[in-house]
């Protein structure tokens, strides 16, 4: 195993590399020299992960310093906030939509770019981890999912 110095901090937000498909963001909660085997590395709570199977956000979660694949360095002011679990959701789409649902819901006019139908919403966002959906007049701030 190669040993490599990151520069990242308590408070800072990794993406780690488990496995060739599976990536997860933990924000770092404490740094150790030898986290296991000899090894450099960090503990913290679970960010995102690739996939339920990787555990649940707000997970308590360790890893090496080697694994480490990117960095979100955090100002001092976003350091002192800490993660809070709010609730739980569950998701049999594969799909958690964050927007506000009066423009969907009670619109008399349709969103063209989320689809017509279930599967045109669904395809509009395969392939990616993340979208952002625009509204009808363009600008963004419709929703995200």
């Amino acid at each position: 195993m190669e040993e490599c110095t990151v520069n990242y901090e308590i408070g800072d937000i990794v993406e780690v590399e488990m496995s060739r498909d599976d990536t997860r963001l933990i924000s770092v909660t404490e740094k150790r020299e030898r986290i296991k085997k000899g090894h450099p590395g960090f503990c913290g709570v679970l960010v995102s992960a690739s996939t339920p199977e990787d555990g649940a956000i707000g997970d308590e979660v360790w890893a090496y310093d080697f694994q480490i694949i990117s960095v979100l360095k955090l100002s001092e002011r976003n350091k002192k906030k800490q993660w809070e679990r709010v609730g739980v959701i569950g998701v049999d789409s594969a799909t958690c939509w964050i927007g506000d649902p009066c423009y969907v819901i009670h619109s008399t006019e349709t969103k063209f770019e989320l689809g017509r139908t279930w599967e045109e919403f669904v395809n509009s966002t395969s392939g990616s981890l993340a979208h952002q959906f625009n509204y009808n007049s363009g600008h963004k701030g419709l929703a995200g999912c």
